[in-house]
């Protein structure tokens, strides 16, 4: 199922595990978004180390882990290197200097995610709109929520 605009502008996304996870309970609700669909079809999504990380650690048998990470094989990789390290050091640098106490406790994982989209100059689809929203106040990365808060809560 082609579509002559692809969704979300027809970005490149580094899709954080929120967004995986989101997605599964989407299906589950039979609810899944359009745009997600076909982004999947435009081969617009990205995935890093630390998603596939995390998303692996979420297996519950070895043929459940082995499934999965063929399945990550298909998507382009976003390699973690000095820059993106740099760069979610800053990021979280620069909210610890914010007025808000407390306003660098964002995930670490959620950091070097948007560090990694922000060096690839890339965005990035998320289900995590509190850690998000304020990386994307800091570092320079499109910041795509897959749906608003709660959507795929029961």
């Amino acid at each position: 199922m082609m579509v002559a605009n692809p969704p979300y502008g027809g970005s490149r996304l580094l899709v954080d595990t929120s967004a995986w996870t989101a997605s599964r309970r989407a299906k589950a609700m039979k609810n899944t978004p359009q745009e997600w669909v076909e982004a999947l079809w435009h081969r617009q999504f990205l995935t890093s180390p630390i998603v596939r990380l995390e998303l692996l650690h979420s297996a519950r048998t070895r043929e459940e882990f082995e499934k999965l990470d063929d399945l990550l094989d298909f998507y382009e990789e976003i390699a973690l290197d000095k820059r993106v390290t740099r760069a979610a050091m800053e990021a979280v640098r620069r909210l610890a200097r914010s007025p808000r106490s407390g306003n660098h406790r964002v995930g670490l994982q959620d950091a070097l995610i948007a560090a990694s989209a922000t060096v690839r100059g890339v965005g990035v689809l998320h289900y995590n709109h509190r850690d998000f929203d304020r990386l994307a106040s800091v570092l320079d990365f499109e910041c795509v929520a897959l749906a608003p808060p709660g959507t795929f809560e029961r």
